[in-house]
């Protein structure tokens, strides 16, 4: 069954109430919490959007998934079980930076990548 709530969520995202929980909000929109320098926990209800935005990485742009646990799930060409993990490589996102200098933002191969390990916890 389709009810209204879903139909304008497919058209202007999640709909919270003034009483749904942090706990709730969370739920429906995933997180990403820093454990340790470059080390983050991110939810895998999290909208594959949200990386790029707080950790500066490009995700893929031409996918067929809306969250993490999609994008994890299309690495590793099946849906992975607790403890499996993969390595990727996506491309840092700079826009922020309007200078010339580019010496800072590449790593010390000239590349401007970073390597994820993403894990199924």
């Amino acid at each position: 069954m389709v009810t209204l709530e879903d139909v304008v969520e497919e058209i202007v995202g999640e709909i919270f109430y003034e009483n749904d929980s942090k706990k709730e909000i969370q739920k429906k929109i995933g997180y990403i919490v820093m454990r340790a320098e470059g080390v983050y926990d991110v939810d895998a209800n999290t909208s594959i959007y949200l990386p790029s935005e707080d950790l500066n990485i490009k995700m893929p742009e031409e996918h067929q998934y809306e969250t993490v646990f999609g994008f994890l799930c299309e690495g590793f060409g099946y849906i992975p079980k607790a403890g499996e993990s993969i390595k990727v490589v996506l491309e840092r996102d700079n826009q922020d930076d309007d200078d010339d200098d580019d010496d800072d933002k590449h790593d010390e191969d000239g590349s401007n990548h970073q390597d994820v390990k993403a894990s199924n916890i």
